[in-house]
């Protein structure tokens, strides 16, 4: 998210960032043009990080769009004097957030203690689509939003930024203050249960255990 004051939010997935962006574009607005409408969507293609277009049926009004989850790497071709703020989230607690927003799409249905192994397992080979329960869903949603690729939930999180970027974590709550604004939850799955096991845990280190290390998170 391009801020205010040559600041760049960069929303790293599962880790806050739709709550943080709602309530900052609520609170300051981006861009100020009273007639330009402002839209959050995922996409990846190209070098840009957002866009404005005419609004359809709505002249004439633009709409100013975002490229919710860029990377610093993104940015940093536009803005590469700019300062860099992120949001981390405890691994596991992340992983679990995108097994429940994964269920919340209709992509899995798997429970948690089950689905973590073919998880870690399917992205050692490369091939994250196996941890899909519905194929035919995933195909769906491929149709209806191409560009939008849903494995970005757990991809490790140091991938999003790079030395320079100043990392707070979810738990610590200091971002709301860092940016101005009022804490609050967006985007919130549906709580299912679940249960850890010493070994998914285990696995789930393994497989993050940069962004362990990275964000000082214990195991």
């Amino acid at each position: 998210m391009i801020c205010r004051n040559e600041t760049i939010f960069i929303h790293i997935p599962k880790c806050g960032g739709t709550a943080i962006t709602a309530q900052y574009l609520h609170k300051y607005g981006v861009p100020t043009d009273p007639q330009m409408r402002v839209g959050t969507q995922t996409w990846s293609q190209g070098y840009a990080t957002h866009y404005i277009r005419g609004w359809r049926n709505h002249p004439p009004y633009k709409m100013y769009t975002m490229n919710m989850h860029a990377t610093y790497d993104q940015y940093a071709l536009q803005y590469p004097d700019w300062k860099y703020l992120s949001s981390v989230r405890h691994p596991y607690n992340r992983f679990r957030s995108a097994w429940n927003h994964l269920s919340d799409i209709e992509l899995v249905d798997t429970p948690f203690k089950n689905w973590v192994p073919r998880a870690i397992a399917s992205m050692q080979e490369g091939k994250w689509n196996k941890c899909i329960d519905d194929k035919d869903a995933l195909y769906e949603l491929h149709i209806m939003k191409p560009s939008f690729d849903p494995s970005i939930v757990m991809k490790p999180q140091w991938q999003w930024i790079r030395p320079g970027v100043e990392v707070h974590k979810l738990e610590d709550k200091t971002i709301w203050e860092k940016l101005k604004i009022k804490e609050a939850r967006k985007n919130v799955s549906q709580s299912r249960p679940y249960e850890w096991t010493d070994k998914n845990k285990e696995l789930i280190y393994e497989y993050y255990k940069k962004d362990f290390e990275d964000f000082y998170y214990g195991a």
